[in-house]
């Protein structure tokens, strides 16, 4: 089989792929043949490409059950890798660095890795390839994702991937634990603070809240407390603004919090030690993505299914805030 380069995968993706992947399952009627005059979905038949990804509810349920329909319905053969984030990311900008065209696609957020990626010339744009009737089943409809993930997926002006999985913050509390220490859902940073301080346990390790302590995993989890202090990223002239009062505040709630009412380890912990932790029932607040509630109401992984409450991130000074971010096709 050949190889297909980045640019020869982005258009065969976006030609035959696009609509069944973003879809998750795919309908019934990609499965029939193209009509005679038809778009044709075998343009790149004979073709393998070489897929990489974190590890995501998108990429190890969603997807993986497509794959089957997609390969046969477009002959393209796909070699699909999934890794934990941390080593993806390491991995993934080691090879986009030595050979760019070993790596046909990759899932990308450009909320992080965005500037970075561009910059280095490893982005295809995509849109051209979108418009294109040749390249772009009529079934695909662009604009059936929302505004505000496609503006995630442009970098100066340019679409650099397919916004996929949008995520958004929320706060996670197990019910009973709340009405066994009558305590009320927090709905302010001062409430958090205090919910988190009576429900932690010395004594049995319980503790009052969990999240990301990893340095570049908890980027994300802090965002909602430096948007709710009326913090920000960078000033007005893209400057980094991580001095400012309301900056140093989020950063000592969060951090601060997690220090003193956190589990054994939390300065490294990733987003899938921190759902580990809360899933088996060690933790009275979890704060993370909305993806996780999933895992939560999945017996296989979790102690409290049925028993999760969810509300939103506690609103601070500058009111309720969360962060939103999607995953990309890239």
């Amino acid at each position: 089989m050949k190889k297909m380069t980045r640019r020869g995968f982005l258009k065969g993706m976006a030609a035959t792929g696009a609509v069944v992947l973003t879809a998750g399952v795919a309908p019934k009627t990609f499965g029939q043949a193209p009509a005679k005059g038809g778009f044709n979905w075998r343009k790149f038949a004979g073709a393998k490409i070489r897929f990489m990804n974190n590890t995501h509810d998108w990429s190890t349920e969603l997807i993986p059950k497509a794959l089957p329909e997609f390969e046969k319905l477009t002959g393209i053969k796909v070699q699909w890798e999934v890794l934990a984030e941390n080593q993806f990311r390491q991995k993934l900008t080691l090879e986009l660095s030595a050979n760019p065209d070993s790596v046909d696609g990759y899932m990308s957020l450009p909320s992080w890795d965005g500037m970075a990626f561009y910059q280095s010339g490893w982005y295809e744009p995509v849109e051209k390839f979108l418009k294109s009737p040749d390249l772009t089943s009529p079934d695909f409809d662009f604009k059936d994702f929302f505004p505000s993930c496609t503006q995630i997926a442009t970098i100066k002006s340019t679409l650099v991937g397919v916004p996929l999985y949008p995520e958004v913050q929320m706060l996670y509390y197990p019910k009973e634990k709340f009405q066994e220490k009558k305590l009320k859902v927090p709905e302010t940073f001062e409430e958090f603070a205090s919910a988190a301080e009576k429900l932690y346990d010395k004594n049995t390790k319980y503790a009052g809240y969990v999240s990301r302590g990893d340095g570049i995993q908890a980027v994300y989890t802090l965002a909602p407390f430096v948007f709710g202090m009326g913090g920000r990223w960078l000033d007005e002239n893209g400057r980094p603004d991580l001095t400012s009062d309301a900056f140093v505040k989020a950063l000592e709630l969060y951090s601060g919090t997690l220090h003193k009412y956190g589990p054994p380890g939390i300065a490294g912990m990733t987003w899938a030690q921190s759902q580990v932790v809360f899933g088996q029932g060690n933790a009275g607040m979890n704060t993370d993505s909305s993806n996780f509630i999933s895992t939560f109401e999945d017996p296989k992984k979790s102690k409290l299914v049925g028993k999760v409450g969810y509300a939103p991130v506690p609103r601070g000074p500058a009111g309720l805030r969360s962060s939103l971010i999607a995953w990309c096709l890239s």
